[in-house]
C-alpha cells in the first residue's frame, strides 16, 4: 500500500510514494544483521578463552555474513517484501541468533532456499541467498567428502609433507599417513590437520567475495580459486613439515603459540588472496 503526498492533484506525477510495510530490504537487513551477531558471539568467546586461532578462523564466517548484508545495502528500489517468506525468516534468524550453535547453520540453509528458489526476489537478493547456502553446505559437504576420499587426502598431504621434510631433514621418512625425522619419533597426520580441513574456508570466503563483486561461473573465477587453493596448501604442507620435525616442535606447531600465528596467519592469506583473486576474477 503506497500514500500520496497530500495536497498534490489526482493522477498528478509529482505524487510521492512511500511504503506502509517492513521492505525487501529492511527485512533481509535483520536478517543478515542477527546472524552476523551470532557469529561475533562466536568469536568473542573463543578469544576469551584463549583460542586466538579459532577466532581468527571464525572470522571468515563473519566475512560471510558482512558479503551478504553488503549485497542487500546495495540493493535499491525495493518496496514490498512477501510477507510469509520474510517473517519467516527473521523468526529463523532470531531464533539462531539466541540459540547459536547447529541452529545457526540449519537457519541458515533454511533462509538460503527461501531466497534463492522462492518467489519475488530480486538477482542480488538471490546472491545474498547463495551466501547463507554456502555457510550452511561448508559445514557439512566437507563431512561427506572426507567419509568418502578421507584416507586418500591424508595421505596425499603425508606425502607432500613427508617430501618437504626429507630436504630440511636427511634422513626423514613417510609412509601412509606417518612422517619420522630420523632421530624421534614423527607424527600420524589426522584431518584436523590436513589442508581440506583449510578449503572448505577458502571456498566459503572466496564465493561470498565473489557474489558480493556479482560473480557468475566463469574460468577466471574457477582459476583464482584454485590459485588460491595452492597456496593454503603450500602453508599448511609447511606447517605439518615444521610439526614433524621434533615433539618440541609439534607442541608449538600444534598445541602453542605457533598454532594460534597458523591460524591468524591462514586466515590474513585467505581473506587477502580471495578479495584480490575475485577483484581480478570479476572485473567488467
Amino acid at each position: 500500500m503506497n500514500i500520496a503526498v497530500k495536497g498534490a492533484p489526482d493522477g498528478a506525477s509529482g505524487a510521492i510514494l512511500r511504503p506502509t510495510g517492513l521492505t525487501t530490504q529492511e527485512g533481509l537487513i535483520w536478517v543478515a544483521v542477527l546472524f552476523l551477531a551470532s557469529a561475533a558471539t562466536t568469536i568473542g568467546v573463543a578469544a576469551l578463552s584463549g583460542v586466538a586461532g579459532r577466532a581468527s578462523l571464525s572470522a571468515v564466517e563473519l566475512i560471510a555474513w558482512g558479503c551478504a548484508l553488503q549485497i542487500v545495502l546495495r540493493e535499491k528500489g525495493r518496496v514490498a517484501s512477501p510477507p510469509l517468506q520474510t517473517g519467516i525468516m527473521l523468526l529463523v534468524a532470531i531464533a539462531a541468533a539466541l540459540v547459536g550453535g547447529k541452529l545457526v547453520y540449519a537457519g541458515a540453509f533454511v533462509i538460503g532456499v527461501l531466497t534463492v528458489w522462492g518467489r519475488g526476489w530480486s538477482p542480488a537478493e538471490r546472491r545474498f541467498g547463495l551466501i547463507f547456502l554456502a555457510v550452511a553446505t561448508y559445514r557439512v559437504l566437507p563431512k561427506v567428502i572426507l567419509v568418502m576420499f578421507g584416507d586418500l587426502i591424508l595421505r596425499l598431504d603425508t606425502a607432500a609433507a613427508g617430501v618437504l621434510l626429507t630436504f630440511v631433514v636427511p634422513g626423514s621418512t613417510w609412509s601412509g599417513t606417518l612422517i619420522r625425522p630420523p632421530h624421534d619419533i614423527g607424527i600420524t597426520v589426522a584431518i584436523g590437520c590436513s589442508s581440506f580441513a583449510n578449503l572448505s574456508l577458502v571456498t566459503l570466503c572466496y564465493t561470498s567475495m565473489a557474489l558480493l563483486d556479482g560473480a557468475r561461473w566463469s574460468r577466471r573465477n574457477v582459476g583464482a580459486l584454485l590459485g588460491v587453493y595452492l597456496v593454503v596448501i603450500g602453508l599448511n604442507t609447511w606447517r605439518l613439515m615444521l610439526m614433524a620435525r621434533s615433539i618440541p616442535a609439534y607442541e608449538y606447531w600444534h598445541n602453542g603459540a605457533g598454532a594460534e600465528i597458523f591460524g591468524v596467519g591462514l586466515s590474513l592469506a585467505t581473506v587477502g588472496l580471495c578479495s584480490v583473486g575475485s577483484r581480478w576474477a570479476n572485473a567488467r
